[in-house]
């Protein structure tokens, strides 16, 4: 019995609070009114200026576009005016050139001239080759600072290393 009294208690309760999603009817007339009078404002001052821009915009992209286009134009004209002098050039040669070849009209006779340029030297210096197992010990202990003998010592202690290891 207690919990029908409770129910019907948060029954009339749930009746009688608004419903917050639901507005009020004077709140939508205020609200729309407010929306007529920013949007009468917006048509009369912002969307003329917006149109203006956006037609200036669009006539600057359609000047640039025809001033690439006759640029290209003017390209491809130029461009057929050197396939031209190439192929009269290459027609003025005659067909005897080719390619690494040299003409007909001086084959054999023709030598190519001895180039007066001294060689060229790179600028990085050459790396020297590791000493040999036959090389000279002498020149292998003066690059590592050792003595000759101390050298000979331990060339000759790594070659006994070596015929225990291969034996």
């Amino acid at each position: 019995m207690i919990f029908w009294l409770l129910a019907a208690d948060t029954a009339e309760a749930a009746e009688e609070a608004p419903n917050p999603l639901i507005p009020e009817p004077v709140e939508l007339i205020v609200g729309a009114l407010a929306f007529l009078v920013v949007f009468a404002i917006l048509w009369r001052f912002a969307f003329p200026a917006l149109n203006r821009v956006l037609a200036e915009r669009t006539e600057k992209i359609q000047g640039n576009l025809e001033k690439a286009e006759h640029a290209r134009s003017e390209a491809d004209q130029e461009l057929a005016r050197y396939r031209e002098q190439l192929a009269g050039a290459t027609k003025r040669t005659g067909s005897s050139m080719r390619p690494g070849r040299r003409p007909t009209s001086c084959a054999g006779i023709c030598r190519p001239r001895p180039s007066r340029s001294p060689p060229r030297r790179s600028l990085v210096p050459r790396r020297r080759s590791a000493p040999s197992a036959t090389g000279s010990s002498r020149s292998s202990a003066r690059r590592s600072g050792r003595s000759p003998s101390s050298s000979r010592a331990a060339s000759s202690a790594s070659r006994s290393t070596r015929r225990r290891t291969s034996a």
